[in-house]
Order: structure tokens, then sequence, then C-alpha cells
């Protein structure tokens, strides 16, 4: 598959994880941002994680978003994780031996209907390779999903021009380069009059193998059940400037969801009839 492929290439040489792992310090203060709204999110639907509890994470890749929940209370052997990519699932066993990690297509999960607690997705669906797929995903977290379960939801999203305005310019600064900065600032005075000059740059922002997902279309994925979702985080690129220069600034854009890139949402499932 396609995207079997993308992240083979991707994790060559350990890239990907050099990049986006724990061992980036400004990549592990962004997760940890992450982690707050999630375990929140946990804390507020379950009074006690109980041995019973069962937590199953699509597109899992390394494992480490997993991990987190053993730190909570929630047995090893309750925590079930999936991913397409074959050497991912190795990487993660390999590191977290007491967890269960399988190597799955989200489009066709290979659980019982109703046997987990908790479905986690992070970064999953945008790479779906198509919104037909999207969607597929999504029934199928429902379907395996207990009755008053929760789906724990942070996914990228579309980007705003201001974003990918702000981003630009920053990372002109941060380059050095004036011939740069000053090109980036000319794009800016240009977007003020040209309204196609300002869709072409949000439809160029970000890696072309996403599909990023909108608050309103996680409403729509799931309209049958409680839905609570908003937009969340800082887009990264701003992230990474901020971070190690103004970490205060950094952080409080990052909690009122400004300049945001991602999605954050709690699905209850709600039987019907």
């Amino acid at each position: 598959m396609k995207l079997e492929k993308l992240y083979k290439e991707l994790d060559f040489n350990d890239r990907y994880e050099n990049q986006w792992g724990y061992g980036n310090p400004a990549a592990a203060a962004y997760w940890g941002m992450r982690d707050e709204l999630v375990f929140d999110a946990m804390r507020k639907n379950f009074s006690v994680l109980s041995a019973d509890l069962k937590i199953l994470e699509l597109g899992t890749g390394h494992g480490h978003e997993l991990s987190k929940f053993a730190h909570l209370g929630v047995p090893s052997r309750n925590l079930f994780g999936v991913d397409i990519v074959f050497g991912r699932i190795a990487w993660a066993k390999n590191v977290y031996s007491g967890l269960n990690f399988v190597q799955q297509d989200g489009l066709n999960l290979a659980f019982p209907s109703d046997t987990f607690d908790v479905v986690v997705e992070i970064n999953c669906l945008a790479h779906a390779e198509s919104i037909d797929a999207q969607i597929a995903i999504s029934n199928e977290m429902l379907r395996v999903l207990k009755p008053n379960g929760i789906i724990v939801w942070f996914d990228i999203a579309p980007v705003s021009l201001m974003t990918s305005l702000l981003s630009q310019l920053l990372t002109a600064i941060a380059s050095s380069q004036p011939k740069k900065l000053i090109l980036v600032i000319k794009t800016i005075i240009w977007c003020i009059f040209n309204s196609e000059l300002r869709r072409l740059l949000v439809k160029k922002y970000g890696a072309p193998y996403l599909l990023p997902i909108s608050v309103n279309t996680i409403f729509d994925l799931f309209k049958n059940h409680t839905v609570n979702a908003k937009y969340a985080g800082l887009d990264y690129k701003i992230w990474s400037y901020l971070w190690g220069r103004f970490p205060l600034l950094s952080r409080y854009l990052w909690g009122v969801g400004w300049f945001p890139r991602h999605s954050f949402a709690v699905i209850k499932k709600i039987t019907i009839g």
C-alpha cells in the first residue's frame, strides 16, 4: 500500500523518530501539551482506571503514546496497538514488550464488536488514502468500542491562511536569510489583494499525503453520538520557533488553540434503539 511505502521511507535511518520522537526536546514538549488534554479526558470519563479497562490505539506507530496509559494505572495486558506498518509494530514490540501490538489495517479491525472502553487515534486518520477510508475507519472505531465508551481523537486539521503565513514568516526569520524574509513579506502583502494566491498558499501548506480533518467533519463522522471537539495545539513550525525562545508564549498559544494545526475531540458512543 502507498502508506506502508511512505512510512518505510520516513523511518529509514530513524529519520521520522529523530524528528518527531521524544529524543527531540521540542517535539517532546509539544506532545506533553497534548498529553494533558488526553489524560484530562480520561480522568473526566473514568473515575477509576481499573483493571477491567481496555484501550486500543489505531496507528500506534512506535507505541509511545499507548505506553503512557500504563502510567495511569491501566494494566499492560489491556493495552492494544495496531498499525499497518510492520516495521513500526516490530519496533514497538521490542521496546514495550508488555503491551499488545499487532499489524492490522484500520479499515478492517480483527476485534469483536464492543471490545474496548477507549479507542485512541493520534494523527492517524489524516493519513488515510481517501475520505471514504476516513469514514470507514471511523465506523470501525465505533464498532469495536463498547456502548458509553469513548474515542479520544487528536489529529491534523486544515490550516488557516494566518497560520500558514505566520509559519512561513517565522521560518524565514529563523533562516537569517534576508532575501527569503523579503519574499515572505511580499507574499503577505500580495495576499491582501489576491484571493487566488490566498487559496493556493493554504492548499500547498503541509504534506501532500495528508487529508486534514476539520472539527465540523468530526461532528459529521459521529453525528449520532456525543461529540466534544475543538481546534487545538499550535502549528509545529510556529511552536518550534517559539519554544526555545519564548517558552511561556508558545505554551500559552498552544493552550488557547491559536494558530492550530490539530483538532482534539472526545466522542462518546451512544447505543441507538
